[in-house]
């Protein structure tokens, strides 16, 4: 058998402690180039909004707001680059589903923002509790997930109380029964089966709870029936049927009151003319100079939700810097997050991490929209 020499011992670990220092070079400087990418700061940011279909215009709100977010964080802290990459989720599950996966395992962001309605913030939620990666949302959670999660932060009210508020607001006008109409998406039937459960509870009566689906062409037979029941006012719990429902009651000559929730200046500006007196609940119009800006930037006036994400972006990136991109940090800075003053107004998070906006009763008239209280 061979034996080893002095010299050949010598020799070998000559060599390897050679490649041993090379390999240590090696990784130190792959580490520091991996720190200095956040230090020097590239912060890359996911953002899956609904950019296709019948609500393109609620997504480009959000991509607009969400671009104008990004230009005021960079000139706040110069030298940090943001990169925003947008995902379409077409309202659509399963295309949510892949948006999110590639913006986590292909493009590995470092946060997420987004998406924008109830059904898609439900299908990620399992992932988003898989991937740990920090995320803000502007839909909201499921009643029955409300409590258990603080990823994501929800930058909207919670529905439920909201919904409380309009129906307190309309028993309180002296409504003494309502007709509802909504459809079965997850955030209309919440906010109808709220509705109508706390008006009941005040003392109210609901005549007709008439739903359907999303994308029904026939909203006509749903109002019939409503409107058979003789309420003396409608709730309308819904954005994919609020013209639709709104156009057949007039049409079929209902002259009643008429609320809902979270209407918006598209909405208003679809139903011109047959929408007047309509009144509802919805978060506070943006600050004046939110409005300004977004104006001067994009020749519109910032509707829902635009000033939701906005601050869904800002909070993002000052999540990141304040804990320096650590996510441990970042999550734990969410865990404990109780307000967020932002171009929505002054945000407040319970103990359950449900958010409280400040909100208003709004009124519709000759088209254009009025706070009243």
């Amino acid at each position: 058998m061979y034996r080893w020499s002095d010299n050949d011992i010598r020799k070998f670990w000559t060599a390897n402690t050679v490649i041993l220092l090379v390999l240590a070079v090696i990784v130190g400087v792959y580490v520091i180039s991996q720190k200095s990418e956040h230090q020097a700061g590239t912060i890359k940011l996911g953002a899956v909004y609904l950019l296709s279909g019948d609500f393109t215009a609620y997504g480009e709100q959000a991509r607009n707001a969400t671009n104008l977010a990004i230009a005021d964080f960079k000139k706040a802290h110069t030298g940090t680059n943001v990169q925003v990459i947008y995902e379409d989720t077409r309202a659509d599950p399963k295309q949510v589903l892949d948006s999110y996966q590639k913006l986590i395992n292909v493009d590995n962001v470092d946060m997420v923002v987004g998406p924008m309605i109830q059904i898609e913030m439900t299908t990620l939620l399992p992932l988003v509790a898989q991937s740990g990666v920090p995320q803000v949302s502007i839909g909201t959670t499921r009643p029955q997930d409300r409590g258990k999660y603080y990823n994501p932060v929800v930058m909207w009210p919670d529905p439920t109380r909201e919904t409380e508020q309009i129906a307190e607001y309309v028993y309180n006008q002296g409504v003494r029964s309502v007709g509802i109409l909504s459809t079965r998406d997850t955030w209309e039937s919440e906010i109808s089966d709220a509705f109508a459960r706390k008006f009941t509870e005040l003392g109210g009566t609901v005549t007709a709870h008439e739903v359907t689906l999303p994308d029904t062409k026939d909203s006509r037979s749903a109002v019939t029936k409503v409107l058979a029941s003789k309420p003396e006012s409608l709730f309308f719990g819904t954005y994919y049927k609020f013209y639709d429902f709104v156009k057949n009651a007039k049409q079929l000559g209902f002259k009643g009151k008429m609320y809902s929730e979270e209407v918006d200046t598209h909405m208003v500006e679809e139903t011109k003319g047959l929408s007047d007196g309509l009144q509802f609940i919805s978060p506070n119009f943006y600050t004046t100079d939110f409005v300004t800006r977004y104006q001067a930037a994009y020749g519109d006036k910032p509707t829902l939700p635009a000033g939701q994400a906005y601050d869904a972006t800002a909070l993002a990136l000052k999540l990141f810097v304040d804990n320096n991109g650590d996510r441990t940090a970042i999550l734990n800075a969410m865990k404990n997050l109780k307000s967020y003053g932002g171009v929505s107004g002054q945000v407040t998070f319970d103990d359950t991490y449900r958010a409280t906006f400040p909100l208003h009763i709004f009124e519709v008239q000759n088209g254009e929209i009025n706070q009243i209280k």
